[in-house]
């Protein structure tokens, strides 16, 4: 199995320059609102022309000549050292835009979550996918208080138990712990032996553990403070 991918720059292929000096390409796809992220590491024997801060990378990765899209991102920072002379180029993903950050203030009324995504992602001229089971989730009422489209979304997902993602031309709405895609389709199981893996590292963080949480409110009925240990 050949690890295979392209990039363009600006929409200019790319690649062929790559290979010989490539010594790691990193993309990390991020949960929700979170920014993507693109770790390009290139021998610099030859002195590379400095990529542009702003200039955009569209990326795509697969096996066998099989390629996945993976994103469009922003070269955000450059660094050099020396010895041996690296290149290291940093890029964010460019999918939360300006205007889907932008604070509004509104309210909607009677109608489907699927609805208000469809309607949320012809503003941004984009496309709305999301599984059957939350297109008909019914939406009453909600309102929208100098909340940003993206933050908005983000906090509808968590309350449908789902994750809210920008994705190239899509507002994505997922369901949490599903093995399933955005439109609702069965993901295969991909089994990935020793045999086909350079190296891997997990993370356990060392979280706290509490005996109790304490909680302090109002008594409106006795007009004073309480505090209440629950353990």
């Amino acid at each position: 199995m050949e690890c295979t991918f392209t990039i363009k720059a600006e929409n200019e292929d790319i690649t062929a320059a790559i290979p010989q000096r490539l010594i790691s390409l990193e993309l990390v796809d991020e949960n929700g609102i979170t920014s993507d992220s693109l770790r390009l590491t290139l021998r610099d024997s030859d002195n590379l022309n400095l990529p542009r801060k702003g200039v955009k990378l569209s990326v795509s990765i697969g096996y066998n000549g099989k390629l996945i899209p993976k994103g469009v991102f922003t070269v955000d920072k450059v660094s050099v050292s020396a010895p041996p002379p690296v290149m290291v180029i940093t890029a964010r993903g460019a999918n939360l835009s300006r205007e889907l950050r932008q604070p509004k203030n509104r309210s909607w009324h009677e109608l489907t979550l699927g609805k208000l995504l469809e309607r949320l992602a012809a503003e941004h001229i984009m496309s709305a996918k999301l599984p059957d089971e939350l297109k008909g989730v019914y939406v009453p009422h909600v309102d929208q208080t100098d909340e940003s489209d993206a933050h908005f979304l983000t906090r509808l997902a968590a309350e449908n138990n789902a994750v809210f993602k920008p994705n190239g031309k899509y507002l994505m709405l997922v369901k949490v712990g599903e093995n399933k895609s955005s439109s609702g389709r069965e993901l295969p199981l991909i089994v990935v032996r020793n045999s086909e893996i350079n190296a891997w590292r997990g993370e356990l963080p060392d979280r706290d553990r509490f005996a109790s949480v304490v909680a302090n409110y109002t008594d409106k009925a006795k007009r004073s403070r309480s505090r209440r240990d629950c353990r």
